[in-house]
């Protein structure tokens, strides 16, 4: 048996606050077990957890590379880097990270006729734990992400989705535009 219930709001925790309020809940009954999850921003207190998530993401895509302590040192060191380019959330259960999605900012060049063009926002990350997935929990995710985006100065949000989360974009407004092109780089 599931029933599910979920309460988005619309407000967003800046990064760099330390407050904790969540952006969504949801709560699922499954197999008469109540699962409440959590969204809100992410924090960086938050950097052993996603990077526990991006590195099992990783080995699920193309198997597992190296050591995740190693891993977690290198992500440590570009989150403190590129922070501030970067807006990222997190699902929790009972206080523990299980999802993640992240929003990169990235400026475009001014020019005369708009000197402060608006940023493209860059939609990559997108994971969760494969016992929570098809639960609304990524749903739960793009509905926060979208609902800061929103607040922000982003011209438009872009995002190369694997087959796997195509539609789950699809749902929360994401659709193929008319008018980009792309140019693999072919690595040596």
């Amino acid at each position: 048996m599931s029933v599910s219930r979920s309460s988005c709001g619309t407000s967003f925790i800046p990064p760099g606050r330390r407050m904790r309020r969540p952006l969504c809940r949801q709560s699922e009954i499954r197999d008469d077990v109540l699962v409440a999850i959590t969204v809100r921003a992410g924090t960086a207190d938050d950097s052993r957890a996603v990077a526990s998530l991006r590195y099992r993401m990783d080995a699920e895509d193309n198997g597992p590379s190296g050591s995740f302590v190693d891993f977690a040192a290198a992500f440590d060191r570009w989150l403190s880097r590129h922070r501030d380019a970067w807006e990222f959330f997190v699902a929790e259960d009972d206080g523990r990270v299980i999802g993640m999605l992240w929003l990169g900012n990235v400026p475009k060049m001014p020019r005369p006729s708009n000197p402060s063009p608006s940023p493209i926002g860059y939609v990559t990350a997108f994971f969760v734990e494969e016992r929570y997935r098809n639960a609304g929990v990524g749903g739960a995710l793009l509905a926060a992400m979208n609902s800061a985006a929103d607040q922000l100065p982003c011209d438009t949000l872009v995002v190369w989705p694997s087959e796997r989360s195509a539609s789950a974009y699809q749902r929360a407004g994401f659709h193929a535009p008319e008018d980009l092109l792309e140019r693999p780089i072919l690595h040596r």
